[in-house]
């Protein structure tokens, strides 16, 4: 099998590298990659939205703001079914 100057072999994609500029992980899917930053303490990544945040406070921040969220939609489809009750 041929490769190119950088080591990958001829014909095979290209990995793709984290998306956290200090980390020098390299993946062969975009699932795996997320997989990676779900899972690993150095990267503070919000899977269900695909946010890389800079910080554990500005993550902590942005899942209180979607509990925020998520309660404020409750109490209101919770307030519509008792008055259509």
């Amino acid at each position: 099998m041929a490769t190119r100057g950088s080591g990958q072999a001829v014909g095979t994609l290209p990995l793709l590298k984290c998306t956290y500029s200090d980390c020098q992980k390299h993946f062969e899917t975009v699932k795996d990659m997320k997989s990676h930053k779900k899972y690993t303490d150095e990267h503070d990544y919000c899977k269900p939205c695909d946010i890389d945040f800079k910080d554990w406070e500005s993550f902590t921040q942005h899942k209180v703001s979607l509990m925020v969220r998520f309660a404020l939609c409750t109490i209101t489809w919770v307030s519509h079914i008792l008055a259509d009750g």
